[in-house]
């Protein structure tokens, strides 16, 4: 195929596409997506609306293919560069979303003189953040919010997932390669670009305890991911109500948000929740009064033994990821001791499908996750035959039964494992 038919083939999936997703819109009388200061924060399309979900992926897929075609393949390399998330940091650093409030409109001059940062670099990182619609100058010299200045300024939990975008993230991306010409296939969570380019000795997680501040903003960014995520797909894909008055073991559950979402579905599960003991100390009030005596909050460390016996399943969301084989297999033996004859272990975690199975767009986003994994961690996202050798290294009377679910549109799945005793 010609790269003209490719380049008209991208515009009808875009023209037609985009048709589907505004229809719905148009039908459900919700906001039309817009950078306006008053435009939507989220494009929220519920899973259960597959057709329009399929469409909203197709869309994104292709416009991105489309830029990257019409700019040719030199441009797009030497296009490739880190100032999307330098103009951003200095955004962030410097506070620039709340110099002056949403509605207003402020000078390049005023901002400089709230945010402590001379007037040409405020200037010059405020104009290139405008070319990604944070910001806008309606008149020279003159600047005005957008939605996603906006959202900067309004919005905790976001403004720290950008924070450790670019203050976590940006830097261990660039020290992974010499970390990886360092340490190899890494072993231990120091041997990243997190830890290089941070110059500590010590893992994420570890470095984050010993700086409470950072560790808060990584809290409360992963809060703010995981908003994003619906519990539906996950209450929909197994049959929870199968499991009587089961205990369930919600390992490195944080404050508890999953066990709180099957509570309130399935009134005869009981849950523990699992995690460090200042995480988990923020749980209960969290937590309704009609279902609080069914959610228990326990201190625990996965890098030692399971510390509650016997219960019918223990739960891993989105565990497994951060750690390297090394330490997955060390987890997965933590809970031998406890395990008893048909307990089970439920992994809801990434999953990588083949090359090619899944539509570009969210192709292109596991591939990022997996090297998100190796920059944080030294570890990686897994293939469900990854999984299966993992088990059994971890011990051969762990039974895998297989993928159970796919949740998320395809790209999280449900992994059920029974020990045999």
């Amino acid at each position: 195929m010609s790269t003209c038919s490719r380049i008209a083939e991208l515009a009808s999936i875009i023209s037609e596409s985009t048709a589907i997703v505004d229809d719905y819109f148009e039908a459900h009388k919700l906001p039309a997506p817009s950078f306006d200061v008053s435009g939507p924060s989220r494009i929220v399309i519920p899973p259960q609306e597959k057709q329009v979900v399929d469409a909203h992926i197709r869309v994104l897929g292709a416009t991105d293919e489309l830029h990257r075609l019409m700019q040719g393949p030199t441009t797009m390399l030497m296009e490739i560069s880190p100032t999307d998330t330098l103009s951003l940091h200095g955004v962030y650093a410097y506070n620039m979303a709340n110099t002056f409030p949403v509605g207003a409109e402020t000078t390049l001059e005023t901002i400089s003189q709230s945010c402590g940062l001379n007037v040409i670099d405020t200037r010059r990182i405020l104009r290139h953040a405008m070319t990604n619609h944070i910001f806008c100058e309606p008149r020279p010299g003159i600047v005005a919010h957008t939605a996603a200045s906006r959202l900067l300024a309004e919005n905790a939990l976001i403004r720290d997932f950008v924070g450790i975008g670019t203050e976590e993230r940006f830097i261990s991306a660039a020290n992974t390669v010499e970390a990886l010409k360092r340490h190899g296939y890494a072993k231990e969570p120091n041997q990243s670009g997190f830890s290089l380019g941070h110059r500590t000795t010590k893992g994420l997680y570890e470095e984050l305890r010993d700086h409470p501040s950072r560790g808060n903003r990584w809290a409360n960014a992963m809060s703010a991911y995981a908003s994003r995520i619906s519990l539906d797909p996950l209450i929909n894909s197994y049959d929870w109500t199968s499991l009587g008055s089961a205990t369930i073991v919600d390992v490195g559950g944080g404050y508890g948000p999953v066990s709180i979402g099957l509570a309130k579905k399935f009134p005869s599960l009981k849950f523990i929740v699992q995690d460090f003991g200042d995480v988990v100390a923020e749980g209960p009030k969290h937590v309704l009064a009609d279902i609080s005596h069914r959610i228990t909050f326990m201190g625990y460390d996965m890098m030692n033994p399971q510390v509650y016996e016997g219960a019918e399943i223990y739960f891993f969301r989105a565990v497994f990821h951060n750690w390297t084989d090394h330490y997955c297999i060390k987890i997965l033996r933590n809970q031998i001791p406890a395990l008893k004859p048909g307990s089970r272990l439920l992994i809801n975690d990434s999953c990588l499908h083949e090359p090619g199975s899944l539509p570009w767009y969210q192709e292109k986003r596991r591939r990022s996750m997996d090297l998100q994994m190796l920059s944080y961690f030294g570890s990686r996202e897994r293939t469900v035959s990854d999984w299966e050798g993992i088990f059994k290294e971890a011990d051969e009377r762990f039974e895998f039964n297989g993928n159970v679910a796919e949740v998320n549109n395809g790209t999280g799945h449900l992994l059920e494992v029974v020990w045999k005793g």
